[in-house]
């Protein structure tokens, strides 16, 4: 769990949002050092948006993504110790769910993924004792589009980041629909 009341009042051990912060901000000192391309696939606490804003700013290679769960789920997802909302990252607070959507709208943050990584039996132990995962791609579509029905991001939003950012990144001619573009198996 994210450190914090919630936790506390759960008994469960809990991780610090700095914790999140200070290890972007030493891989964003190697980035800067080596000049290499970089992508941190998990960003989701508040705390670590500025720190990549300077980045981009900065002029420094770097994309960053967000699980959907990251986006639909907060902390109190867990409840009554539901393992099977134990990530990791741990889900994080309403206010940094709300940042995070915030900055997929303004692009800060370029890729949504399903961060699919369901497990068997071991999901239904205890909460310390259930490996962190979740399924991701039955409800990646499904809870994007509450996104979209919630008023939250538009469709072109979703998209971008569920498709179009994620093709550029990895230097694919795909991520979009058109008429008379080919699609996966060639025809057009």
């Amino acid at each position: 769990m994210t450190s914090g009341k919630f936790a506390s009042l759960r008994g469960l051990p809990g991780v610090s949002p700095m914790a999140e912060r200070m290890g972007f901000d030493r891989d964003m000192a190697l980035v800067e050092m080596t000049g290499v391309r970089y992508h941190a696939d998990q960003i989701t606490c508040a705390r670590t948006l500025p720190a990549l804003e300077r980045a981009k700013k900065n002029g420094l290679d770097v994309t960053a993504g967000i699980s959907i769960h990251h986006l639909t789920l907060n902390e109190f997802d867990v409840g009554d110790y539901r393992s099977f909302f134990k990530l990791t990252p741990p889900l994080q607070t309403e206010e940094d769910r709300l940042a995070m959507i915030e900055a997929v709208a303004d692009g800060l943050i370029d890729v949504i993924c399903s961060m699919h990584t369901p497990q068997d039996e071991i999901k239904r132990l205890p909460y310390e004792e259930a490996a962190p995962g979740a399924v991701g791609l039955e409800t990646l579509l499904p809870a994007a589009l509450r996104l979209y029905h919630n008023d939250q991001l538009t469709l072109p939003q979703l998209w971008r980041a569920l498709s179009l950012n994620p093709a550029r990144r990895l230097g694919l001619d795909a991520g979009r629909l058109s008429a008379g573009r080919a699609c996966r198996s060639g025809a057009v």
